[in-house]
């Protein structure tokens, strides 16, 4: 009886999952840019690349929904985690210990950079799945863990290239992989079946109307704005006078800054619908492009973090709990999937048109993009959404 209760609440493991997942965003994602640069290539050719890693990314997402939703018992979420943690653990650990450089090495990071991009969606509907048969996890308080984690890592990545070179990168990036799998491996199991009388209570309409299409448009484009700004981070930064250590130093500060609203917002929306905070992160993060714009100097970046407060914490928080709310059970994998895969699209948006527009026009025209994708994803988001009455899980 005892271990059956302990087992209910998971949100101590569910966060070491996040941690995980998102210290390797902090690793991988965040010193790409870097880790390319470094191999010879030029920011044309590193966005092109990563805009092939992102469409990559999306339709991978894409596949296993369809795979993992149609409810077999061969191909879990759990399993599907394992597999591509062992993979991006093999990845990085051939980088460190081989003599690999250039394309080749580039696409081996590469390899990693899509099986990351694909975790978010799967490991939220892992968290959401768990919370449909009865485990309490809060995924507030476990996102904001993977902030923190996402905040220390980057700061430490940044501080080991400077003393140890660039093939610090992936060796980071491994070990994370390799402490993911333990994660998953050891998770409290639970039968993964739909909870009928949740069914019952849930929308009954199909996944795809036209509310669902522009929340993904919306999120789309919010991910987009987000995603303009840190895969172009280090090059903003050169422009204010900046290096690896200060880059990794004002993305820890912006990470820390989320930690409130993320431990917050479950609080947050007994007070106020989940689909109020949704629109008002889209303000916020519209806000923090707008400061980047206008900011000459490495303080003003300091600055625009502080967006970070409502901006991209309230936002990936309150749009899982959005989609898990109007989103019946049985759909609810691809629900999750699709919101995921629009970040994920939005990556190729960000890596393609980015990468040309810093080299022609240079990393200030990358801000303006940003700023009329987060202002447009926020007035669709305004126009759209659902009232949500009732917060899954809460």
């Amino acid at each position: 009886m005892d271990s059956s209760k302990s087992a209910k609440n998971a949100t101590l493991q569910y966060a070491f999952l996040q941690s995980m997942l998102w210290g390797n965003f902090g690793v991988l994602i965040c010193y790409a840019g870097k880790y390319c640069l470094a191999q010879g290539l030029t920011n044309t050719q590193y966005g092109v690349i990563f805009g092939v890693v992102s469409g990559s990314a999306f339709i991978l997402q894409i596949l296993l929904a369809q795979i993992i939703g149609n409810g077999t018992r061969r191909y879990t979420l759990r399993r599907v985690i394992l597999f591509e943690a062992g993979i991006t653990f093999i990845c990085g650990v051939l980088l460190y210990t081989t003599s690999i450089h250039g394309y080749f090495a580039v696409s081996l990071i590469a390899l990693m950079c899509i099986l990351l991009q694909t975790y978010p969606a799967i490991i939220d509907s892992f968290g959401m799945e768990k919370i449909q048969i009865g485990m309490v996890i809060n995924l507030g308080m476990a996102r904001g863990c993977g902030s923190f984690a996402y905040s220390i890592l980057t700061y430490l990545c940044g501080w080991c290239i400077m003393i140890f070179g660039i093939k610090a990168v992936p060796f980071i990036g491994s070990l994370l992989a390799l402490a993911l799998f333990y994660g998953t491996w050891s998770f409290p199991k639970g039968k993964a079946e739909t909870n009928q009388k949740l069914i019952d209570s849930s929308r009954k309409e199909k996944l795809w109307n036209i509310r669902f299409v522009l929340a993904l448009t919306g999120f789309f484009l919010l991910y987009a704005s987000h995603n303009f700004l840190c895969n172009y981070m280090y090059q903003i930064v050169v422009t204010r006078s900046g290096n690896e250590s200060t880059l990794g130093t004002v993305t820890a500060f912006g990470a820390m800054l989320e930690l409130p609203a993320m431990f917050l917002i479950v609080n947050l929306m007994k007070v106020k619908r989940c689909d109020f905070w949704l629109k008002i992160s889209g303000v916020f993060i519209t806000m923090k492009a707008l400061i980047y714009f206008i900011s000459n100097s490495m303080t003003g970046l300091y600055i625009a973090q502080l967006m970070q407060l409502g901006g991209f914490s309230l936002f990936s928080i309150s749009a899982v709990y959005y989609i898990g709310s109007t989103v019946s059970v049985e759909n609810s994998i691809h629900g999750q999937t699709y919101r995921a895969a629009a970040c994920t699209f939005s990556n190729l948006l960000a890596y393609f048109l980015g990468g040309v527009v810093c080299d022609y026009f240079g990393p200030q025209a990358v801000i303006i993009c940003s700023i009329v994708c987060g202002l447009t994803g926020s007035i669709i988001l305004f126009l759209s959404c659902y009232k949500v009455d009732k917060v899954v899980g809460l």
